[in-house]
């Protein structure tokens, strides 16, 4: 084989191997990096506008589930979300723990507020389209939507469980009912 012909062959699978290599991950690979970290989230409400919107404190994320809710001084005994729940009497009351996985596994994110009359929450974008499951024994009913601002298809916990398709992963807003 003559020299040039070699190279004009060679030089469009250089390129080819060039650019795979420089892809990242395949979808089929698998890496510890993309392996998702579970995360316990907390907001207090600080404010409602007339909407009835809350308004939240930045969200906090930890690690484990009773350092966030130490870090809102629910204590060291909230460790679980009942216990979370127990002792969140003061002024301030765990609304609801939501979570991303079903019967309350997973990631969470935690409201924190003092009353359940209508008030809602529209989910962060790191929030968006995830919650499966919601733990509340402050508000008697929690309703998830699937759109921002109360639109959309709806789901009530009463008030805590599982919600179902087509709302299960598709909840953008919360409200929080008596």
């Amino acid at each position: 084989m003559h020299i040039p012909s070699l190279i004009r062959r060679l030089v469009p699978c250089i390129a080819v191997v060039a650019v795979l290599t420089s892809m990242g991950p395949t979808a089929g690979a698998t890496s510890s990096d993309s392996e998702t970290e579970i995360t316990h989230c907390v907001v207090s409400v600080i404010d409602q506008l007339e909407s009835g919107e809350y308004v939240l404190s930045d969200e906090e994320c930890y690690s484990d589930f009773s350092s966030a809710m130490e870090s809102v001084g629910l204590g060291e005994s909230a460790d679980t979300p009942a216990k979370a729940e127990a002792a969140a009497l003061s002024i301030q009351s765990t609304l609801a723990t939501h979570y991303d996985g079903a019967s309350y596994t997973g990631s969470s994110f935690s409201v924190l507020g003092i009353n359940c009359l209508g008030g809602y929450v529209n989910m962060s974008a790191s929030w968006d389209n995830r919650v499966s499951s919601t733990y509340s024994s402050f508000c008697p009913r929690v309703r998830h939507w699937t759109g921002v601002n109360l639109s959309g298809q709806y789901q009530d916990t009463l008030p805590s469980g599982n919600l179902s398709s087509p709302v299960n992963n598709t909840v953008s807003s919360i409200q929080y009912l008596t």
